[in-house]
């Protein structure tokens, strides 16, 4: 099972479908991508739309990232080139666990990052 989330989620050498979602009014945004430390290892201009994109982790330079995990952000300018909010993008993750912690259910993903089960968008049976 796969569940629909910001949370990171493993990049192990095959394409990460995105979904972003782009504030309105945007003119222009791009794709940024960061590891688990918080550092931007990948930023890239996407057309504006909220169709899925591919991630194939391959930086600008044309340097593959390390396998490991990812979260998603669409950075977004607006009319005049004004920054608008940033905003996270989902991606599918495999769902290893359920946990239920006092009144709250927590998602596992593989690799170990976690979610609020309130956060999950929408599940699907695992990719092959």
């Amino acid at each position: 099972m796969e569940g629909r989330t910001t949370a990171a989620v493993v990049f192990d050498a095959a394409p990460i479908t995105v979904m972003p979602d782009p504030p309105v009014g945007t003119q222009e945004m791009a794709l940024v991508v960061y590891d688990t430390q918080g550092r931007k290892v990948d930023r890239g201009a996407l057309p504006v739309s909220s169709n899925p994109v591919l991630w194939a982790g391959v930086q600008q330079n044309g340097q593959p990232v390390a396998p490991g995990l990812y979260r998603f952000e669409i950075e977004a300018t607006g009319v005049a080139g004004v920054p608008l909010p940033t905003t996270q993008a989902e991606t599918y993750a495999r769902i290893v666990e359920v946990q239920n912690i006092g009144s709250e259910a927590r998602v596992i993903f593989g690799g170990g990052a976690e979610a609020p089960a309130s956060a999950i968008t929408a599940l699907r049976a695992a990719s092959s």
